[in-house]
This record gives C-alpha cells, sequence and structure tokens, in this order.
C-alpha cells in the first residue's frame, strides 16, 4: 500500500539542524509516531510531497527551507 490522498499516515521523524552539524533538535522516536491524513495540508507541504508515493517500511530524507 502506498501513501495517497485521502489516506492515514504514521510515521517517526528526527528534525536535525543542517547548519549546526545535523545537530537533532527534535524526535519522535522515544513515543508515538505522528499520524496525519494525507493530502489535506495537515502537515508541511515539502514532507507531505515527500511522502507521496512511499510505502510501509519507506525511509525518507526531507530538507524544508
Amino acid at each position: 500500500m502506498t501513501i495517497s490522498k485521502d489516506k492515514v499516515v504514521q510515521f517517526h521523524y528526527t528534525l536535525r539542524d543542517e547548519s549546526d552539524n545535523n545537530s537533532v533538535l527534535e524526535s519522535s522516536r522515544s513515543g508515538e509516531p505522528v499520524l496525519y491524513l494525507h493530502g489535506h495540508n495537515n502537515v508541511i507541504k515539502g514532507l507531505e510531497a515527500a511522502l507521496e508515493g512511499k510505502a510501509v517500511g519507506d525511509n525518507v530524507s526531507v530538507s524544508i527551507a
């Protein structure tokens, strides 16, 4: 199953600061994953676009300004 509009998606994330040697700013790894309804602008657009078409178990790396 792939990520597409109207699918409920859950994922863990690690937010890093590229300007500071990739230092970790925030992570969901020690808690619950993020849940959202895909295709309804419920997360940052660049992230939602990067997740489109991905499948369960895929690892995704996204840089967002």
